[in-house]
């Protein structure tokens, strides 16, 4: 039940609780915001004797954690300075945790990052690495993904470009991922082309703004109604964003 339910309260890849683009009032966004991460911690610590319920509900607290704080428990976990009962901090944790973190302004993130890199040498902290690397806020970053994943031909795995995809915006960085909005779409249209069907998926849901306004699901309708003989599965998934755009707009 919680790993179902959860997910509803501190999603940042779907319409949630968390979803910054829901508050008008940027200080009940944060009070709530604050309120939420209270209420992961608390049950988090209240959850004993059950490491499967502490992992999921570390898990969510490390999502709606403040990327920009230094003084948080997520670097404390992650230097070993805080310890959770019953619960071992593997190196998914670990990886979990930057992730988060590299989508902040820490100062001092891209070399923790290299270091458990380092200690790290699986394909998998490959692929974790690169999605820290994407995640960080810097408009020329964002640039040189968002021509990664453009190119025809790339030394990057499907699997590790699908990550890039997944990991270029996170939650906070909504703002700078519109502006990046008429590049996004002209890459679909180059993309389409020699993507596989997963592949372009991934990109739809994961980078097209999807901001809960009219503006957004303009993009989306526009783009359907000027493009000529797409893929159904690519028509597919931007119909369906756009229906989940609408129920926002709702809400």
């Amino acid at each position: 039940v919680l790993l179902l339910v959860l997910p509803t309260l501190h999603s940042d890849t779907a319409i949630s609780y968390y979803t910054s683009l829901f508050w008008d009032n940027p200080e009940k966004e944060k009070d709530a915001l604050v309120a939420l991460r209270n209420y992961y911690w608390k049950n988090l610590q209240n959850s004993s004797n059950r490491p499967d319920a502490r992992k999921i509900w570390l898990s969510g607290y490390i999502t709606v954690s403040d990327e920009n704080s230094y003084d948080n428990q997520l670097i404390q976990i992650l230097e070993n300075r805080l310890i959770i009962e019953d619960l071992t901090i593997d190196q998914d944790i670990r990886w979990n945790i930057l992730q988060k973190l590299s989508s902040g302004n820490l100062p001092n993130i891209k070399d923790i990052i290299q270091r458990e890199k380092m200690s790290d040498k699986s394909q998998r902290g490959k692929d974790s690495a690169l999605s820290c690397e994407a995640a960080n806020s810097s408009e020329e970053n964002k640039k040189r993904f968002l021509s990664i994943l453009a190119k025809p031909e790339s030394e990057y795995s499907n699997t590790s470009l699908r990550l890039i995809s997944i990991s270029l915006f996170p939650i906070g960085q909504k703002k700078l991922q519109s502006k990046f909005s008429a590049e996004i779409y002209s890459n679909l249209n180059k993309i389409e082309k020699y993507r596989d069907e997963s592949f372009i998926g991934v990109y739809v849901k994961s980078l097209i703004p999807s901001n809960c306004d009219e503006k957004s699901m303009g993009q989306i309708r526009n783009y359907l109604l000027n493009s000529q003989n797409i893929r159904p599965s690519l028509k597919k998934s931007l119909m369906l964003l756009s229906d989940i755009e609408k129920s926002c707009i709702e809400v």
